[in-house]
């Protein structure tokens, strides 16, 4: 054997030992009949101990049966697998004091025989304490009595009622703090008829309101009781007081230093009067410093501290006196028993009962006072457990012991934590689920732009988007986290030239040809190229001009953009095919140009058409107010004509009687004016036109509001609103309305040159294929200097001969897929040269399953002197900004598309591989996954 082996047996050896002792091991052996669940954890805390990584539960029928490293726990092949590398697990929490279930104090202060148990509903609903991780709870029976009864300790969940109740009768409870002296008044009626001997008696206090007067009461019954008297009235039942007290402990709310040092007296009395041995339990103690230097009376009583805080609510504390000594904290508190000695005996628990959704929050408070996350989860687990007497069944993940457990998302108490799910004697009666999670991807470094990284962080993706990034992101409730330890997360990378993306070859493609909406579903060959990282591709077939097209590897692959670049090759003679193509660009600009006068002029145009709509608008208002105004002033008129023809009318009538009438005689009345109006007079007839006189006609090819030289007329009516109407002449038009401006006209569309509008504009650059250094000369001439665009140089073999000249004029290069090659006996790494040379570049596969290797190839670029820097940005960054597509891929920042690798390593490091990929915010691969 060698040493380095028998180092190894020896290690595992001591790790076998270590968990034994601690009580996590246990047997692995297990029966044909059993059915075994193995819980595979990246992170377990125990309890009792410091936390296992890497570790392996075996749950059967509920119990845990063996729990330790992975490679100490040996597995059967039936067993049901539950994988929870990425989260962390820790014993369901034990909360050692609520009133859950209760819903009233008895009216009377001293009711020994009260159960809790009895007024607990098994059939409730208490999914929300479940759903924060809480599996185990003591009841009370009541908070505001000084002997309110006797509590119990349950489960939150299960189908089988027998393993949910604990213990029926867990503790008897005293309150000596102020809530027990507000009892109410009691009536007791008289025994026998109502008589002047035998009255109606007034209610009477229960107990005087003082701590002194509680005290002498308590100490009276305890007297009775330990005489063998009892009360001939029912008031009080001896014998219930006296089985409570038989069962071992004794529950006393004690807040302030006279509270506790009464409760320790009356603890002392009582444990003198009967042959059981007691233990004390104190509850929301707050003033313990008096007491902390008797170490050993410490040890033997239960602490159960109230956090005294209300998550997310502002309160006003009462302000101290000036010579009072400031309160001390519960944490401070928890942390003062720690180092007297009596840690083990100290538990935690909720102000209410409703916060009991947040004990990971009150919890965590507890390590401001110094106190270490162990001792702190002890608190919440196996301590409560200890205290309540339930330690050989819950509070630790440990074998022979009840399989409740908790899921987290991260370390307990450490921000954003979240409970994931929350099992039972061995099932799951909780699972955070949500329609649409947002997910956190967390890893030791994350590299995000221009080389920037960020230590111990995460990204939060939200749908297809990333929303943040960084070492202490906002985390949304509905979150799902990932936790990578130790692992990297870059960007997405991108591949510059492949032949995936249509299921095999494809024949001729000419430019105007779309090829988007062929993209092949459920590529095999897809699926297994992505494996290595690269999450965008570029479909670059073999024509010139042909378009490339931009896609992601998703399983259902999405277009990005469509053309991406134009492809070109550069011709093998020189002299008469660089013409050639000098002609094709010409052609292709003077297309490109008539679309962008065009468009220059519909921008003028449509400009002045809104300028036109709004003065039409005005015009037309101008209009119709002067109409009405013109018809009000008629109507008017019209009113005030027929008044004055009425008041004339009645002057009239009312004038002196003409006496020469004879009597008898009937009058004729004047006959009443008609209403001055104007009469209707024929238009005179036109005399015939003299050709002279008549208009010249318009020449037949010009439109009527056009001048001859084709400009607008300005002052005509010929246009919408001044175009005269049917059978009116032409003298009516109106001058001073708005002229609609006349709409440019557009091109002819040819779908073989449009890409070229985009080539011409810059927003897609020229794919060039050139090969040698007087091919390359000729491109960057004819690409760069004549027609000043966009470009990428592909299979550029000599690029490194002149990239002095590819510097000076800007233009990229495309590397692969040989990026390292030897020449004349010289080792040529070509994007090292480009990057020494400040020229742009990216990679090219030129493959289709070889795709999966491109990473493996830039990695021997960097072995061989390519800055690790300088290769993760051509594989992200620089790909995505050489393609303008900056703005949605090549970086991991919020509003991009969610496209990221996680490595177990730096990426180019002989050791990192891929563990997982993300397209579009979808996990697409994950290393051990099956497919």
């Amino acid at each position: 054997m060698s040493n380095m082996q028998c180092i190894r047996l020896a290690s595992r050896l001591l790790i076998a030992v270590s968990l034994t002792a601690s009580g996590l091991f246990g047997s692995t052996a297990v029966n044909a009949d059993e059915q075994v669940h193995a819980f595979y954890v990246g992170k377990l805390w125990p309890g009792n101990a410091e936390p296992v990584t890497d570790a392996v539960m075996l749950v059967v029928d509920g119990k845990i049966r063996a729990v330790g490293a992975r490679s100490t726990i040996e597995v059967p092949e039936s067993a049901v697998r539950h994988e929870l590398q990425d989260a962390v697990v820790v014993p369901g929490f034990v909360i050692a004091e609520t009133s859950i279930g209760i819903a009233s104090d008895d009216e009377r202060t001293l009711t020994p025989e009260v159960r809790a148990i009895d007024g607990f509903d098994l059939f409730g609903d208490y999914s929300r304490y479940v759903a924060a991780g809480v599996t185990t709870v003591q009841i009370s029976p009541g908070q505001a009595r000084l002997m309110p009864g006797q509590g119990a300790v349950v489960k939150l969940a299960g189908d089988d009622h027998s393993r949910r109740i604990l213990r029926p009768q867990e503790s008897l409870r005293l309150v000596l703090s102020s809530e027990s002296a507000s009892a109410p008044r009691i009536y007791e009626p008289p025994v026998g008829a109502v008589s002047v001997d035998n009255p109606l008696d007034p209610t009477q206090p229960q107990i005087a309101q003082s701590l002194s007067a509680r005290v002498a009461g308590l100490r009276a019954v305890f007297a009775a009781a330990r005489t063998g008297e009892s009360d001939n009235s029912g008031a009080f039942d001896f014998d219930a007081f006296r089985q409570n007290v038989s069962l071992g402990r004794i529950r006393i709310k004690a807040r302030t230093s006279a509270e506790i040092r009464a409760s320790l007296m009356l603890f002392a009395e009582l444990q003198k009067s009967v042959d059981t041995k007691l233990q004390l339990i104190l509850t929301d103690s707050a003033e313990l410093d008096a007491f902390l230097s008797d170490a050993e009376r410490l040890k033997s009583i239960g602490f159960v501290l109230n956090a005294d805080v209300r998550p997310g609510q502002v309160l006003n504390p009462a302000l101290p006196d000036e010579d009072e000594q400031p309160k001390k904290q519960a944490w401070d508190n928890a942390a003062s028993l720690f180092e007297a000695g009596a840690g083990e005996s100290v538990a935690v628990r909720p102000a209410s009962d409703s916060d009991l959704n947040d004990v990971l929050f009150l919890a965590g408070l507890f390590t401001r006072g110094g106190t270490s996350q162990l001792n702190v989860l002890k608190m919440l687990t196996a301590n409560p457990a200890r205290i309540l007497g339930v330690d050989a069944t819950v509070g630790t993940l440990t074998a022979d012991h009840d399989a409740d457990f908790v899921v987290l998302s991260g370390d307990p108490f450490a921000s954003g934590t979240l409970v994931e799910s929350t099992w039972i004697n061995g099932e799951r009666v909780y699972h955070r689920e949500a329609a649409k999670r947002a997910t956190l991807v967390q890893a030791d470094t994350i590299y995000t732009t221009n080389g920037s990284t960020v230590s111990d962080g995460g990204v939060l993706v939200a749908g297809s988007k990333i929303q943040a990034v960084g070492s202490s992101v906002s985390i949304p409730e509905d979150v799902s986290i990932r936790r990578f330890p130790g692992a990297v997360i870059v960007p997405g990378f991108v591949d510059l030239g492949t032949g995936l993306g249509f299921g095999g070859s494809v024949s001729r493609v000419s430019l105007g040809t779309t090829l988007g909406d062929r993209l092949a579903s459920d590529d095999r060959t897809i699926a297994f190229a992505r494996q290595g990282g690269v999450t965008t591709a570029v479909f670059a077939g073999s024509d010139s001009p042909s378009p490339l097209l931009a896609f992601k590897l998703g399983d259902t692959p999405r277009l990005l953009k469509e053309p991406v670049a134009i492809r070109f090759s550069m011709p093998s003679n020189l002299t008469s095919g660089v013409s050639g193509l000098q002609r094709t660009l010409a052609s292709a600009k003077a297309y490109a140009d008539a679309w962008t006068k065009y468009d220059a002029e519909m921008v003028t145009y449509q400009n002045q058409l809104k300028d036109y709509e709004v003065a039409l608008a005005k015009y037309e208002a101008e209009k119709k107010a002067a109409a009405e105004k013109k018809a009000e002033e008629e109507k008017k008129a019209a009113e005030e004509q027929k008044a004055e023809e009425a008041k004339k009318a009645a002057g009239n009538s009312s004038g002196p009687k003409d006496e020469s009438k004879p009597v008898g005689e009937v009058k004729t009345p004047a006959p009443t004016p008609a209403p001055t109006e104007k009469p209707v007079e024929k238009p005179p007839e036109k005399p015939p036109e003299t050709p002279a006189e008549k208009p010249a006609e318009k020449p037949a090819d010009k439109p009527a509001d056009t001048k001859t030289d084709g400009s607008t007329l300005a002052t005509t009516g010929q246009s919408e609103a001044g175009k005269p109407e049917a059978g009116k002449p032409e003298a009516e038009v109106d001058p001073n309305a708005p002229v609609k401006p006349t709409e440019p006209k557009k091109p002819q569309v040819v779908a073989a040159s449009e890409p070229y509008r985009a080539l011409m504009a810059g927003s897609i650059p020229a794919v060039v294929e050139a090969r040698n250094v007087n091919a390359i000369t000729a491109a960057v001439k004819l690409f760069r200097e004549e027609f000043r665009l966009k470009m990428i140089l592909v299979g550029a073999d000599d690029a490194y001969r002149v990239a002095d000249l590819l510097a000076k004029h800007e233009v990229s290069v495309s590397v692969g897929p040989t990026l390292v090659s030897r020449v004349e006996n010289s080792v040529v790494n070509m994007p090292q040269v480009m990057a020494n040379h400040q020229v742009a570049f990216a990679f090219q596969s030129n493959a289709t399953t070889g795709v999966q290797q491109l990473p493996m190839a830039v990695q021997y670029a960097v072995f061989r002197g390519l800055g690790p820097a300088d290769a993760l940005n051509g594989l992200t960054e620089s790909a995505a900004t050489l393609l303008s597509l900056q703005s949605s891929i090549g970086s991991l920042e919020p509003g991009k598309d969610a496209d990221l690798v996680v490595m177990s390593g730096p990426p180019f490091e002989p050791s990192s591989e891929v563990l997982a990929v993300m397209i579009d915010g979808e996990w697409v691969y994950e290393r051990g996954a099956k497919p």
